[in-house]
């Protein structure tokens, strides 16, 4: 994956334009490390930073079309770029060998809606001379993030958040209480919203067009999570669809990674890694000295089956303390439980390798109710709804209750189906897109300069998985009967059977360890607390005490967490963007 940024305004300087996208595309160069390009017309700059892995040489961005008068910056991987550079390519003489630039030309063909023949993760821009307009979209799952700024005939777009408050163009940014309250109910801000006021996302499987004359945004869904008319998919055999989706991510000269869990998705998709990719792929894990959260012991085991070189990073509690600033500069987002940094960790040892990509089993679990609340017939948020709601008195704007709870109602006001569609589209909406795939996922491996690719979302295994009935699904009080059955001649039993484990870090323990910080003497303060205005002091010195008594339950560690990481995310921007107040001065 690389980084997107680009600026758009008539009235602005075509100088002031180049000097802020040069600003945004310094500050995520972590993202794209090889190399950094930017072009400019009439009232617009792109910028892109590249993290090489198709195209070589001659795959650079950004790209224009044969005329110069159509442009592209797109962060991400187009897995079925061959195919359609086959067909379209007789109408156009293609400038370079990157998998990106079919997009330029689908759009010339087809406009805008050439966004549904894509199958891949991705975040782009287009900007069209001709038309006056720009054209923005994300892929199905908010693999790939894109974030917007707009005032005036403004606008600012960038692969993260500290890019555009980066661009000097932004004054008195705050944090959006809002914001913060749906990343702790809903695993995420709720997109379009993030959890800064005045900046957000381009929700995931939307198209944005902006006229540039007018000012104006116009944003739709392209796609959505539905089941398919009877077709193909359930005369497939599973492992073939599955295998063509890692045979489609492992092309190209480098050596592909995977994180493995030992679990039965991950050990999946490192048997079919191995089985496709020219090169044997390494294998990357998280070990943690607290045996209640280690997983070592499959790990080995899937390791030693597959003859695969083991990566293990070790964890214990002061290493995730250490480094919780760095990966909320990274997240932009509290944390609502500690698990992202080991991540971080995970992908830095990836990158130390020279891994430039790995591949990751998320998705299953949603997919094919692998999750044991699954049995109970709810989705992640429903499970948890009655004890996280305590938490709303924690919140100092009253109006956050009765705004959090409708939420909640538009969420879980479905339909009982029989494959249970309505519960997995509000798993996807919520845990998948809004924090395995963002917060856990790209954050933390594009921290690092590391891509991840999940072959449970490519499309033909998303259709075939929404094809199948609960009762294909779940087996004696387990799931993902199907995908169990199509592997279980290939991988060993016991990982094949293994019930699921959830991935998990030693919250209570780091939680306590917090409070022996100095960040935590300095944020957690009468004054700084009161001065933030999303939590009420009385609550939270009331919740210390329980988090320092050994009486401590998960979910109050967790609440606490999330409390010390919103109040760190406001030192941490308020002291590196001069131009938001800090609450601390």
């Amino acid at each position: 994956m690389c980084s997107v940024n680009a600026a758009f305004s008539l009235k602005e300087s075509s100088s002031k334009l180049k000097k802020s996208v040069l600003r945004m595309t310094n500050s995520t160069q972590h993202r794209g490390p090889d190399s950094t390009q930017l072009i400019s017309g009439k009232g617009f700059t792109l910028g892109f930073n590249r993290l090489g892995i198709v195209g070589g040489s001659l795959g650079s961005q950004p790209i224009s079309n044969e005329t110069n008068k159509i442009h592209l910056i797109c962060n991400g991987e187009i897995f079925n770029y061959k195919e359609l550079m086959k067909k379209h390519k007789q109408k156009h003489i293609y400038k370079t060998t990157s998998d990106a630039e079919v997009l330029l030309h689908l759009y010339e063909e087809l406009g805008p809606e050439f966004i549904k023949l894509l199958e891949g993760q991705f975040a782009f821009a287009i900007v069209d001379e001709n038309k006056g307009q720009v054209i923005i979209g994300r892929d199905r799952f908010g693999i790939n993030p894109l974030f917007y700024h707009t005032k005036g005939d403004l606008l600012i777009i960038a692969s993260e958040i500290k890019a555009i408050l980066n661009s000097g163009f932004i004054k008195n940014i705050s944090l959006d209480s809002e914001g913060i309250a749906e990343c702790w109910f809903f695993y995420g801000a709720i997109p379009p919203r993030t959890s800064f006021i005045d900046i957000f996302q381009l929700p995931p499987a939307c198209l944005g067009i902006y006229k540039i004359s007018t000012s104006v945004l116009v944003v739709k869904p392209y796609w959505s999570l539905k089941k398919q008319e009877k077709g193909i998919y359930p005369n497939q055999k599973l492992d073939k669809i599955l295998s063509n989706s890692v045979k489609r991510r492992v092309q190209g000269n480098y050596k592909p990674g995977v994180y493995t869990s030992g679990g039965l998705d991950s050990s999946i998709i490192a048997f079919l890694v191995k089985k496709f990719s020219k090169n044997k792929p390494e294998l990357f894990s998280i070990a943690f000295k607290d045996k209640k959260f280690d997983e070592s012991e499959f790990q080995d085991k899937l390791a030693k089956f597959l003859n695969c070189r083991l990566h293990k990073v070790c964890i214990d509690t002061q290493t995730i303390v250490k480094n919780i600033e760095q990966g909320l500069i990274h997240t932009e987002t509290p944390l609502i439980r500690s698990a992202p940094i080991p991540m971080m960790l995970l992908s830095k040892e990836a990158r130390r390798r020279k891994i430039k990509f790995v591949l990751c089993g998320e998705g299953a679990d949603e997919l094919f109710l692998g999750y044991p609340v699954f049995l109970k017939g709810k989705s992640s948020i429903q499970d948890k709804w009655v004890e996280n709601k305590k938490y709303i008195r924690f919140f100092v704007d009253p109006e956050i209750g009765i705004t959090i709870s409708n939420k909640y109602k538009k969420f879980t006001d479905i339909k009982k189906d029989s494959n249970c569609l309505s519960i997995r589209r509000v798993e996807i909406q919520t845990k998948l897109s809004q924090y395995l795939l963002t917060n856990q996922g790209d954050r933390m491996s594009m921290a690092n300069s590391v891509e991840q690719r999940f072959p449970f979302l490519d499309l033909d295994v998303v259709n075939y998985a929404l094809n199948v009935d609960r009762d294909s699904l779940i087996r004696n009080h387990m799931g993902k009967k199907v995908l169990r059955k199509a592997f279980q001649s290939v991988l060993p039993q016991e990982l094949i059977m293994r019930k699921k484990q959830g991935y998990l870090a030693p919250d209570i323990n780091v939680a306590r360890e917090l409070l022996k910080t100095q960040k935590y003497r300095k944020n957690f303060s009468e004054r700084n607390i009161k001065k933030l205005k999303i939590f009420n002091y009385r609550e939270v010195n009331n919740l210390v005490k329980k988090v320092s008594s050994s009486e401590i339950k998960e979910s109050d560690a967790r609440f606490f967490i999330f409390i010390y990481t919103t109040q760190l995310l406001a030192d941490i921007f308020g002291k590196k963007f001069p131009s938001i107040v800090s609450i601390y001065r």
